[in-house]
């Protein structure tokens, strides 16, 4: 139970850290009225059109897979600990 909580928290905060920085950044390049698409592949992570004075910002589905990824780290790092807290030690 505690590997899915840590895995749940995980994704809780890298998302709420990754979606804010993607925002501030983001919102930073359309107020200089640039215009940008960050992708990898056909992950597209954040996505800033200008047309007509207007400027439209997406956030993509790139994002979610950096939380999930987040969600996995902490699980693992979870476990880790917990392997070396139950360790024996030796003096």
């Amino acid at each position: 139970m505690s590997v899915l909580k840590a895995f749940v928290l995980g994704i809780a905060a890298t998302a709420v850290i990754t979606y804010v920085f993607a925002a501030a950044v983001a919102l930073v390049i359309a107020a200089s009225g640039g215009s940008v698409e960050m992708t990898v592949g056909p992950l597209r992570f954040i996505e800033v059109t200008r047309e007509q004075g207007e400027s439209a910002i997406g956030l993509g589905p790139g994002l979610a897979l950096l939380a999930l990824g987040g969600g996995a780290l902490n699980a693992g790092a979870g476990v880790l600990v917990r392997r070396a807290r139950d360790r024996p030690h030796v003096p």
